[in-house]
């Protein structure tokens, strides 16, 4: 329309990033990118939808526009998130497609209350916004009877899901990518890398990113000279082409000349039955190495222990990613409102952690010196 543009250069929404590593940012979505997110959803006119995301996530705004353009109908509540409250609206409303970050799906996990029959309505579990375990999605599988959970990357700069696993591909995998999205992984070099070798993932979107709002240097940073976005994400594509997301590229930690990511020590953690939810983030030490640390919530009534942790992981982690760090429980891990660690704030909480544990170990050591 001449009047009033092209919809793929005009903003239709300021969408905030997701913060994990910073303040966010306000995102330019433009108006054909989101009534694309709707065109390739999943969503029928007789789904019932739940989401938690607030207005100002991606996901909020997303569900929006896929219950609205579909006909579906939509819960909206104001009571605070929680399993219980989960649980309850999804049996009372019979809802039939329910989006989560991670995060959320392991405490509905740990929920003493979750049963088959509590989610018998369930069609489509979307999971998305961060690394989805695949222990996760096994466990959680086994109480959706009538559906499946469905696994989504996406970047509100790209204003679009980017790939999604519809339950047939690797659980390891996001799966492929949607139609006209193109994708890349390249190494530190810029260059293209082959199949099963990681580097950073690279986006093109069908239609172009705006930029974010008022910033102009950042904007410029999250594209190459070729146009392609940063997406910040380390990951490879499997032998079938399917995307395997490692970790974010910023999360690496190194020991001793090792690198590795956080999710490497998190997806052994998550074995253990009594851990609810944990994050692993790396404490800085004299020698500019990381030391890892994990942050744990215990499941309801867990009587589990250090040691119980430190005996799992051993022989199944190589050495250099053994928590020297510090294992410390705690009632709850800091999220950002869609639901992601805030692995900055984990990072500081077990830091301090480590120092006064450190202090109080060389208080007592002081005491068992024999002054001449």
């Amino acid at each position: 329309c001449p009047v009033l543009g092209d919809p793929k250069d005009i903003p239709g929404a300021i969408i905030c990033s997701s913060g994990t590593t910073g303040l966010p940012k306000g995102v330019n979505v433009s108006q054909a990118s989101l009534v694309l997110c709707a065109e390739i959803s999943p969503v029928r006119s007789s789904d019932i939808l739940l989401c938690f995301s607030p207005m100002y996530w991606y996901s909020g705004v997303w569900t929006l526009i896929v219950s609205l353009m579909a006909g579906a109908t939509r819960i909206i509540t104001t009571e605070k998130v929680s399993s219980d409250v989960i649980l309850r609206l999804i049996e009372e409303y019979k809802v039939t497609f329910y989006l989560s970050p991670p995060s959320q799906m392991a405490a509905l996990l740990q929920d003493p209350n979750i049963s088959v029959s509590r989610l018998q309505s369930i069609r489509t579990y979307l999971c998305g916004g961060s690394k989805v375990l695949p222990i996760l999605v096994q466990r959680m599988n086994t109480y959706l009877k009538n559906g499946s959970v469905y696994i989504m990357y996406g970047m509100t700069e790209v204003g679009s899901i980017i790939t999604v696993n519809r339950g047939n591909e690797p659980l390891e995998s996001v799966g492929l990518a949607i139609p006209n999205m193109q994708m890349k992984i390249v190494n530190d070099e810029g260059e293209i890398v082959g199949s099963e070798v990681d580097g950073e993932v690279l986006v093109k979107p069908p239609y172009p990113f705006l930029g974010y709002y008022g910033q102009p240097d950042a904007t410029k940073n999250v594209f190459d000279e070729d146009g392609w976005i940063h997406s910040g994400d380390v990951g490879h594509f499997g032998k079938q082409g399917y995307l395997i997301l490692v970790d974010r590229k910023k999360d690496i930690l190194i020991y001793r000349n090792y690198h590795y990511f956080p999710s490497e020590i998190e997806n052994i953690l998550v074995e253990i039955p009594d851990i609810a939810q944990t994050c692993v983030c790396g404490i800085a030490d004299e020698d500019g190495s990381d030391l890892p640390a994990a942050l744990i919530v215990k499941a309801q009534g867990s009587n589990l222990s250090e040691k119980d942790i430190v005996d799992h992981l051993q022989g199944r982690i190589a050495d250099y990613k053994q928590l020297r760090g510090g294992i410390y429980f705690t009632d709850s891990i800091p999220m950002t409102a869609s639901g992601k660690y805030q692995r900055r704030v984990v990072k500081e909480i077990c830091t301090k952690l480590y120092k006064n544990k450190q202090g109080a170990s060389n208080c007592i050591k002081e005491t068992n010196v024999i002054r001449v």
